[in-house]
């Protein structure tokens, strides 16, 4: 992503940032750029013990305060489950890392703009793809029904008009699915990665020189369990999510504040 970042004068480079984040005036593609920089360098709290729950992760958000303040990324045993692919747990991830440390959302609001992460508010219309994997190409994210109407808009069947998304540079799900489109589309040999190990760093790395990709097994049973950092409000009994829908599937309503971006 930060190699595409850096040469958005190369046509093709710029293909796969309009594909993830579109072409609204509103996008500040230097908030893009220090996303993924926060990505690079920042550090997450994952909460070890698996969640409950029918979707891949989620961001755990303190919402006794309002803007709300995120505490900790969990996953679930669907995101363990070998049947679930690198690139659906790699685009989880992304997707959740950029809850925490970007302040990004999910939801879009009735002016079709952007929801922070850390605003209570939620909406029935989202900043999802269709389905559970991540797109690998931008012809693919383009045919996406729901992710072309969060793009480019569209007229309803009733004749309504639904304009472009604003600002998706807040948005969660473009990060994800921008960082599949550039890993299918950039070598290494161009981006410069992998050259200490010989490997190719899988979409949801961080450090291209010390992660080969792979996802981390199950974590262990809840006895050996620990919480990276503790919770920064005290313990509250299990949160429903705010999000019922998947990373990568639009939700069917709100739900909770408690929880963002569940991903299934």
């Amino acid at each position: 992503m930060e190699h595409v970042l850096n040469n958005q004068h190369i046509p093709e480079n710029k293909a796969l940032i309009d594909a993830a984040f579109g072409t609204d005036s509103t996008l500040d593609i230097k908030k893009v750029e220090k996303t993924v920089q926060d990505l690079k360098t920042g550090t997450i709290h994952v909460k070890l013990q698996t969640a409950p729950g029918t979707s891949l992760g989620f961001t755990k958000y303190d919402d006794t305060v309002n803007p709300m303040v995120p505490e900790n990324i969990q996953f679930t045993k669907k995101f363990h489950a070998q049947k679930t692919s690198d690139e659906a747990r790699s685009g989880t991830l992304i997707h959740e890392a950029t809850h925490f440390l970007s302040n990004t959302g999910d939801y879009v609001d009735a002016n079709r703009q952007m929801i922070p992460g850390n605003d209570p508010q939620t909406s029935k219309d989202t900043g999802y793809a269709t389905g559970v994997e991540p797109k690998r190409t931008p012809d693919a994210l383009a045919k996406d029904t729901h992710w072309k109407t969060l793009l480019n808009g569209r007229i309803t069947a009733a004749g309504n008009t639904i304009f472009p998304t604003k600002e998706l540079h807040n948005n969660a799900e473009s990060y994800a699915q921008f960082a599949t489109i550039v890993h299918s589309a950039v070598s290494d040999h161009q981006a410069g990665i992998g050259l200490a190990t010989g490997k190719r760093p899988g979409p949801g790395s961080t450090s291209a020189n010390q992660n080969t990709g792979t996802i981390p097994s199950a974590p262990p049973p809840p006895s050996s369990r620990k919480i990276v950092t503790p919770r920064k409000a005290a313990a509250k009994n299990a949160p429903v999510p705010k999000s019922n829908g998947p990373s990568n599937n639009p939700p069917q309503g709100p739900a909770s504040k408690k929880q963002k971006s569940a991903v299934p």
